[in-house]
């Protein structure tokens, strides 16, 4: 029996400018992370988890702020589905084009083929990312959220 590929992020207790730096290289490949609001610090966060194949699980723990999923990060990342459930905390904004609240509780499924602009709470989640080609049922149109 093999071993899984461990994820381990964790910024708490790093300087502020280190731990926006390691924050944006893990969701950088996903999303733009960006200020809750302006005058707010770079957002900081940590993520902590296993991948199994081509899948990833993580408990990923951050503060406020903005996400960001435009057409270019979209070309340079592969095609995947998260499924982001949210134990504490949530967001508002635009996922697939639908203007869509997530809180405490409840899952949202973002295809990440598609366009993301959301405001965060802090939040304490479980993030479940599979690849498309994984799931045969979800065809080519946009996943509503």
């Amino acid at each position: 029996m093999s071993s899984l590929l461990r994820l381990d992020y964790l910024t708490t207790g790093l300087p502020h400018a280190a731990a926006a730096e390691i924050w944006k290289g893990v969701v950088g490949p996903l999303f733009e992370p960006r200020a809750f609001h302006p005058g707010q610090q770079s957002p900081t966060g940590s993520a902590s988890g296993a991948v199994i194949g081509d899948i990833m699980v993580a408990r990923v723990v951050f503060g406020a702020q903005s996400y960001r999923r435009d057409r270019d990060l979209i070309a340079r990342t592969p095609d995947h589905i998260l499924f982001h459930l949210y134990n504490v905390g949530g967001f508002n904004g635009l996922i697939s084009g639908h203007q869509t609240t997530i809180w405490s509780a409840q899952v949202a499924i973002i295809d990440l083929a598609q366009e993301v602009d959301t405001l965060a709470a802090s939040s304490d989640t479980v993030a479940l990312i599979v690849p498309r080609a994984l799931l045969p049922e979800v065809t080519g149109a946009p996943l509503p959220p």
